[in-house]
C-alpha cells in the first residue's frame, strides 16, 4: 500500500470511528472541507503537511505526535526520492517532542541519500543555540556516522558541539568525552577554536591531567597571540571578550608548573597576566576580564609563596580572600594543602570561613561548576586529613568525611588511592 494512502486510511477510520462526516469534522477541526477531501480522499491523495497532521490530531482528541511514524513513511517515496522540506517539519517536531527513536529512524532513510548530510547539519546549527538537547545531540551524531571527508569543518564542528553537550559534573566523562573530541580542535573555525581549547583546559584541569592541560595552555597562546597580531580577532564573535583567551592561555601555563613544583617558571607566566591593560580593543566587559586577571595574578603569588613554605604571607593572603569572595574556595584548598605539608596549625582559619567549607557557595554555569566542584572536593579531602593529624577534632573530622564522600560521588572524581590514603590517617587518628 502507498504510505500516503496508508496514513490517510487510519485517519479515515479513526474519524469514521467517532462519528464524524467530512463536512462535521472540516467544522471541528478547523480545515477547509475541499482542502480535508483532497488530502483524505483524492487519488492519489493530496500531500499532508505536518500541521495539518497535528491539527486533525487534536480535533481527534489523541496525543501529540500521533501517526507520526505514518507521516514519516510518506515522506520517503518508493522511488527513493525525499521530500526534505516535509522531513524538515517532522524532524522539529520530533524534537519538540523528544521523539529519539523516530528521529533516528527518519535519519537511517534520510540518509541513505548521503547527499542530505549537510541539510542535517544545517539544521543541528540552527536550532543548537536555543535548543542544546539530546535530539539534536542525534543530528550532530548523524553528521560524525556518516561524514566521509575527515578534515571536514562540518565534522570537527559536530565533534564539538557533542563534547560541548557533554560536559556535565562527572569528570570521568567528561575526560573521556574531551580526549575523543580533541583531534578535531584544529579543524574549527577561530573562534569556535579558541572556546574549544578553553573548554578542553577546564577539563583537564579538573581531571587533573595536566601535560593535557598544558598543551591546551599552549595552543590558546599560539593562536590566540597569531590573531592578535595579525588583528584577525576582529573579525569574528567569541562566546568570551577576546582577551580572555590570551590570558587564559597564560593562566594554564602557570597553573601546570605549579602543580609540577617549577615556581620560578609559574611566576613567570603569571606577570605574563598580571596586567594586560595594554591590550588594544578593549570594551567594558575586556576592561573587566583584565581586572580579573590581576586578581587572578595576585592570588596565585600568594599559592606560590605558600607552596613554597612562606608562611609570613598567609595573613595578608587571608585577607585577600575576604576581599575576593569567589577565592575562598581554591584559596582554602591551597592554605590546607600547605598547611599539611609542612604541618602548620591553621584552626583559625578553618573557623573564619567555616560557611564556605560546609557548603559550595560558587556554584555557575556547568563548566564553571565542574571547576567548582573539583575544588570543593579536593578541599573536602585536605580538611579531612588536617583534622586527622588533631585528636581533638574526630566529630569535625566524621562531618568532613561525610562531605568529601558525597561530592566525591557525585562528580565522580578518580581520588581512589588518595581517599584509602586518607582512611589509613583517619584510623591511625583514633584512641
Amino acid at each position: 500500500m502507498d504510505n500516503r494512502i496508508a496514513l490517510c486510511t487510519e485517519l479515515e477510520n479513526e474519524i469514521s470511528k467517532q462519528g464524524y462526516s467530512l463536512s462535521r469534522f472540516s467544522q471541528i477541526s478547523g480545515i477547509n472541507r475541499g482542502i480535508l477531501s483532497a488530502t483524505l480522499n483524492g487519488n492519489p491523495p493530496k500531500p499532508m503537511s505536518i500541521n495539518q497532521l497535528d491539527t486533525m490530531t487534536t480535533a481527534l482528541g489523541k496525543p501529540e505526535g500521533w501517526l507520526y511514524e505514518r507521516f514519516a513513511e510518506q515522506c520517503f517515496d518508493e522511488q527513493g526520492k525525499t521530500n526534505w522540506r516535509r522531513v524538515r517539519a517532522l524532524l522539529l517536531r520530533c524534537i519538540e517532542l523528544n521523539r529519539n527513536v523516530l528521529i533516528e529512524r527518519i535519519l537511517c532513510l534520510l540518509l541513505e541519500d548521503i547527499s542530505y548530510l549537510n541539510q542535517v547539519f544545517e539544521l543541528a546549527e540552527e536550532l543548537i543555540a536555543d535548543n542544546p538537547s539530546e535530539s539534536v545531540m542525534q543530528l550532530y551524531e548523524c553528521v560524525v556516522s556518516n561524514e566521509r571527508n575527515y578534515q571536514a569543518e562540518r565534522l570537527a564542528i559536530s565533534h564539538y558541539r557533542i563534547f560541548r553537550y557533554a560536559i556535565k559534573r562527572d569528570i570521568k566523562q567528561n575526560f573521556i568525552a574531551a580526549v575523543t573530541f580533541q583531534p578535531f580542535c584544529e579543524r574549527l573555525p577561530f573562534s569556535m577554536q579558541l572556546d574549544a581549547w578553553l573548554q578542553l583546559a577546564n577539563v583537564y584541569y579538573t581531571a587533573s591531567e595536566w601535560t593535557f592541560m598544558e598543551k591546551c595552555g599552549d595552543a590558546l597562546i599560539e593562536l590566540s597571540g597569531h590573531l592578535y597580531k595579525k588583528k584577525k580577532y576582529r573579525n569574528f564573535k567569541c562566546e568570551r571578550s577576546f582577551v580572555v583567551y590570551y590570558g587564559q592561555g597564560y593562566l594554564i601555563k602557570s597553573i601546570f608548573y605549579q602543580k609540577v613544583g617549577k615556581y620560578d617558571e609559574s611566576i613567570a607566566y603569571i606577570k605574563k597576566y598580571s596586567d594586560l591593560s595594554w591590550f588594544e580593543g578593549l570594551d567594558h566587559y575586556g576592561q573587566a576580564e583584565v581586572e580579573n586577571f590581576k586578581i587572578f595574578a595576585q592570588g596565585n603569588m600568594y599559592c606560590l609563596e605558600l607552596y613554597r613554605g612562606n608562611f609570613a604571607v598567609l595573613d595578608s593572603y587571608v585577607e585577600f580572600l575576604e576581599q575576593y569572595p569567589k577565592e575562598i574556595v581554591p584559596g582554602l584548598l591551597t592554605i590546607l594543602s600547605t598547611a599539611n605539608q609542612y604541618n602548620i596549625v591553621i584552626d583559625h582559619i578553618i573557623e573564619k570561613f567555616h560557611e564556605h567549607i560546609t557548603t559550595n557557595l560558587y556554584l555557575h554555569s556547568t563548566q564553571k561548576q565542574s571547576v567548582a566542584d573539583n575544588q570543593y572536593t579536593n578541599m573536602c579531602y585536605q580538611l579531612a586529613l588536617y583534622q586527622s593529624k588533631h585528636a581533638n577534632q574526630s566529630t569535625k573530622l566524621q562531618n568532613t568525611i561525610k562531605r568529601f564522600d558525597k561530592s566525591l560521588r557525585k562528580c565522580n572524581m578518580s581520588l581512589n588511592l588518595d581517599y584509602t590514603s586518607l582512611l589509613q590517617n583517619v584510623i591511625r587518628s583514633m584512641p
